[in-house]
């Protein structure tokens, strides 16, 4: 079904304002200073699960700190950004971690970018949680992430 220009414009801002929720509680939950990885998952009113995962814009990552079967993952990819074009080497994401993995570094184009990251605006808009988590340089997640509740349009941390 082909959506009207001004139901798109809608679907756009409420993925936009969840995103907005989402960064503006970063600072002061502070997920992990060590994160290699942001994860974000939506959550449907029926329990099932779409996630994306995005490699760090700031990586920490020490090549030394990587098995050397892990080599594999590190990327060099051309990069648009605010800072002006550029190439950026990135630790990519195992592609068992999430639904789908993204080249980009940047967690907001799920939210806010011109096409989304190819995720269906509906699938966003109609989630009941978006959580949104991080990663370390050895796959493992941290404690803390940040959830969206749509019940109530706030963003809460929670600890796992």
């Amino acid at each position: 079904m082909k959506l009207s220009k001004d139901q798109e414009c809608n679907l756009r801002c409420i993925a936009k304002r969840i995103g907005d929720k989402l960064w503006d509680a970063i600072p002061g939950c502070a997920l992990s200073e060590n994160a290699e990885f942001n994860r974000v998952t939506l959550v449907a009113k029926d329990g099932s699960e779409f996630s994306v995962i995005y490699p760090a814009q700031r990586t920490s990552l020490s090549v030394g700190e990587l098995d050397l079967q892990q080599r594999y993952r590190i990327k060099r990819f051309y990069c648009k950004g605010r800072r002006g074009n550029r190439y950026a080497t990135y630790l990519m994401p195992r592609p068992d971690l999430a639904t789908k993995v993204s080249r980009s570094y940047r967690w907001l184009e799920m939210f806010d970018g011109d096409d989304n990251d190819g995720v269906d605006l509906a699938l966003i808009t109609n989630a009941e949680r978006v959580i949104l988590e991080t990663f370390d340089v050895q796959d493992q997640i941290s404690r803390k992430r940040l959830v969206y509740e749509a019940s109530t349009d706030q963003v809460r941390v929670e600890y796992q």
